[in-house]
């Protein structure tokens, strides 16, 4: 890119820049490499030259560029285990800190519980819910 320092006009360069605008019906970027001035440079000065702008009609819209698609390939969750309610159900309050939270059954079920199972390091769930719970995209 060109260092465009700040400078003066010429009157030369205006009356090259009228001249291009108005008759030869050049584009601003046109005569702003003619002039080695930048293309904001040269609208402005249009302005305050008062040359008119010119309307030109629209042009036919392009069309939108084709996008890669990644396919995002879901994977299967197994199905979870149905396990035999143990003998003493356990109610949120009784659960430790290292035992599975996993609900099982339906909220306000008379079958109602949790998995109870140890929990896979830090998580709130045994190895096999936080698998369940957890999925990643396919490569």
């Amino acid at each position: 890119m060109r260092n465009h320092s700040i400078r003066n006009w010429l009157a030369n360069e205006d009356e090259l820049l009228t001249e291009h605008w108005r008759l030869l019906d050049c584009s601003a970027r046109q005569i702003a490499k003619m002039l080695d001035r930048t293309r904001n440079a040269v609208i402005g000065r249009a302005r305050r030259l008062g040359l008119a702008f010119k309307v030109r009609p629209p042009t036919a819209p392009s069309l939108p560029r084709a996008r890669s698609v990644k396919k995002v390939v879901a994977v299967p969750r197994p199905e979870p285990e149905v396990t035999p309610l143990p003998m003493g159900m356990h109610p949120i309050m009784q659960l430790s800190w290292n035992t599975c939270r996993y609900p099982i059954g339906t909220p306000g079920d008379a079958n109602f519980r949790f998995c109870c199972k140890r929990s896979h390091g830090t998580s709130s769930y045994c190895e096999h819910h936080w698998r369940l719970c957890t999925w990643r995209r396919a490569a």
